[in-house]
């Protein structure tokens, strides 16, 4: 497994993001850096980096990468 920094998995989320329009899913996340989709999810969970970076509270997966979001608005 290759040990990736914060740094390191926020690049890659906002070059996927920018590039494709959305943000990669947790699958792509654990691909790129050689690890389970679940420690993927735990290593986004755990990155508190306030509202930079949100997971999808049931889910995991990247649900805010500010300032873009994968929900639509509900207002």
């Amino acid at each position: 497994m290759i040990s990736p920094t914060a740094t390191d998995v926020r690049i890659f989320i906002y070059d996927q993001l920018i590039g494709l329009g959305a943000p990669p899913t947790l699958r792509k996340i654990a691909d790129r850096f050689k690890m389970k989709t679940d420690e993927a999810k735990d290593f986004i969970g755990g990155m508190k980096i306030g509202k930079t970076l949100v997971p999808h509270p049931v889910t995991g997966e990247i649900w805010m990468a500010g300032p873009f979001s994968a929900a639509e608005r509900w207002d």
